[in-house]
């Protein structure tokens, strides 16, 4: 995945997680970035996600992770909730969370970006 996004212009990297403890009791998503030029696209996506019920804030990090230290282009690592958590792992397990995580990791993209792709695409043809 690193050298498909590095090898690409203009683009986004965000690499999707599920998170495992053995304290079954902790919980929530969190959103991870290493480089400054990340921690503005980390922030939006960490707050659209956050509109999703039942969400808990672990909030946004700063981490060493391989595939957002070495990417050339804008890259955030997303905990998308915790799999040893019991209520967490069901909506884990459950399409429609994941498409609603999937649907708010994107529209933080959008609220980085200022404009969808579809927008992006007509003004790049300009």
């Amino acid at each position: 995945a690193l050298p498909i996004s590095n090898s690409e212009p203009n683009v986004i990297f965000v690499s999707l997680h599920f998170n495992s403890t053995p304290n079954r009791a902790i919980q929530g998503v969190e959103t991870y970035y290493d480089t400054g030029r990340s921690a503005k696209l980390a922030a939006k996506v960490q707050q659209s996600i956050l509109q999703l019920r039942s969400v808990f804030d672990r909030r946004v990090k700063t981490a060493p992770y391989y595939v957002i230290r070495y990417n050339r282009n804008p890259a955030i690592l997303v905990e998308g909730g915790f799999l040893s958590n019991p209520i967490e792992s069901r909506h884990v397990a459950s399409p429609s969370y994941r498409d609603a995580l999937a649907d708010q990791i994107y529209e933080g993209i959008v609220a980085y970006r200022g404009r969808t792709p579809v927008q992006e695409n007509a003004t790049a043809k300009r």
